[in-house]
């Protein structure tokens, strides 16, 4: 019986944003602000190393459906503490993000 309550604790926060909706949020915000980084990065001649998000970068339709609208159903249907990982991952690659930009201003 413990391990079904468990797993309904877990459920619990699936399809919904009410129950761990920061978690949620925080998570698409970091996809987004990585998707930003990247178009600025590349806008101003940085090669994107990641040849899925190469491709995306050429076809626009594409990039707003994968890395705008995915990451919200994801996190929709998702229960937030698996969405937890995600998100430190997604902050660590947008803070990689900044380095690369800022060490590519610098010359």
């Amino acid at each position: 019986m413990h391990a079904r309550t468990a797993r309904l604790g877990l459920l619990r926060s699936a399809a919904t944003f009410r129950e761990g909706g920061t978690w949620k949020w925080l998570y698409v915000a970091l996809t987004y602000l990585d998707v930003v980084l990247t178009v600025i990065g590349t806008s101003l001649g940085v090669t994107e190393l990641n040849p899925f998000m190469a491709g995306m970068l050429e076809q626009p339709g594409q990039l707003v459906l994968v890395r705008g609208a995915l990451p919200v159903l994801v996190a929709w249907l998702t229960p937030a503490v698996l969405l937890i990982p995600a998100a430190g991952a997604l902050a660590a690659i947008s803070v990689w993000n900044c380095v690369v930009l800022a060490s590519f201003l610098a010359g």
